[in-house]
């Protein structure tokens, strides 16, 4: 059942078969970075044990670990504010009808993104209200089970519509050939088909031969690492501002302060001598947020929200400006270089520990005397940083009949 939308939508044939997917106006642009979703941690209603939860992290692999495929998601955790409640969450159940999806939804998914505007948001409702909810559906068959739909609606959220050739949905392909037709059948429909794979790599397939990246590393933009070795080719990881560890672009100095790319700031530090230019590394903006002190805001002085994009000399650009007198004026992560805030040169990237280093006599400072010689990194916890989501104009749902 669609619950609202206005898009226009594109039917694709290939060879050999008739495809039937469809793509919901602009994807999200992968060298932003993974997609980012936020889930209420409380969950299902009818589910207290977590397996809720995981169901709709093994959804978004489904689709975001897929082979050939460079769009990545990350999970961020919960924050919650001056109440104690949980906020800036984007994935949740409406276990009171506030949503009014009515008996015949199973949930809801979609973002923004249209008319050439790469997606930057996105959400999924599941009706907690009218169906009872189950992470073990081969025990509760008679159920709803959470990550078949979380696939589905993942799957609007990532900006694939429903596998019809008509926008009246009569001519869609059945469930047992895409997980993104329009009804649940019941049961497990977890996996991906054929059409759902190529419908999602029409819009995220990897186009540099060089990138070997995959979930499990190495890396690409905005995923975490240890050290530089984690990323691919072109990457470094580089310390965020909220001590995060993320593949970044490779690097930008005063000279170069568009080498970044979009959804990544030129962050710089001091001129070393007079004759260098500044370094900078490129630290991953946040939607709805001012730049950091110290970016590169050229002619963008917008930027900067209440600080003012100024000439500095020190780092021979116009940056955002943070006046200071001793280090402890400016924030974490930075030093005062004169009178203005720059980032602490030292967090330009993370290099690979050479030597032994660890203690264990293998010469590697991989901690681990089994191991050979090489680059031994101890990734972090990737369910850190938190951010803050807009309004998602475009909705689609997944309506529960039973009969084919």
């Amino acid at each position: 059942m669609q619950r609202a939308l206005v898009v226009s939508t594109l039917v694709l044939l290939t060879a050999g078969h008739a495809s039937a997917y469809k793509l919901l106006g602009a994807p999200w642009d992968p060298n932003r970075g993974p997609v980012p979703y936020v889930m209420h941690p409380d969950g299902s209603d009818d589910i207290s044990d977590g397996s809720d939860l995981q169901a709709i992290r093994n959804a978004m692999d489904r689709w975001t670990c897929m082979e050939d495929a460079a769009l990545r998601s990350r999970e961020y955790p919960v924050e919650l504010n001056d109440q104690g409640e949980p906020t800036g969450f984007n994935i949740w159940w409406d276990e009171t009808g506030q949503e009014m999806m009515g008996p015949s939804t199973l949930g809801v998914g979609g973002g923004d993104g249209g008319s050439g505007v790469a997606r930057r948001s996105g959400f999924i409702i599941f009706n907690g209200l009218d169906h009872t909810w189950t992470s073990d559906i081969g025990a509760n068959p008679s159920m709803v089970d959470v990550e078949s739909i979380a696939v589905h609606e993942g799957g609007h959220m990532l900006g694939l519509g429903h596998s019809c050739t008509d926008d009246q949905e009569t001519d869609c392909l059945p469930a047992d050939q895409s997980v993104m037709n329009p009804t649940y059948p019941g049961g497990n429909a977890q996996e991906l088909k054929q059409d759902d794979i190529d419908g999602f790599l029409a819009m995220y397939e990897k186009t540099d031969p060089a990138d070997n990246s995959t979930c499990d590393g190495p890396y690409r933009h905005g995923e975490i690492c240890a050290c530089n070795d984690d990323c691919i080719e072109g990457l470094s990881c580089v310390a965020q501002l909220d001590d995060t560890q993320i593949c970044s672009p490779g690097g930008c100095d005063s000279d170069n302060i568009d080498a970044c790319g979009p959804g990544f700031n030129c962050v710089l530090s001091a001129k070393p001598d007079d004759e260098t230019p500044a370094p900078g590394t490129c630290i991953k903006g946040v939607s709805g947020q001012a730049a950091p002190p110290g970016t590169a805001c050229g002619s963008s002085e917008f930027i900067c929200g209440n600080l003012d994009c100024t000439r500095s000399g020190t780092a021979d650009a116009d940056v955002c400006f943070k006046g200071c007198q001793v280090d402890d004026d400016c924030d974490h992560g930075y030093v005062c270089a004169g009178i203005l805030c720059l980032l602490d040169p030292d967090r330009l990237s993370i290099e690979c520990p050479s030597g032994d280093g660890d203690g264990d006599g293998d010469g590697d400072g991989d901690g681990d005397a089994d191991m050979g010689d090489g680059c031994g990194c101890t990734a972090q916890d990737t369910n850190q940083g938190a951010l803050a989501f807009a309004a998602f104009p475009l909705l689609w749902a997944v309506v529960r009949r039973r009969r084919r």
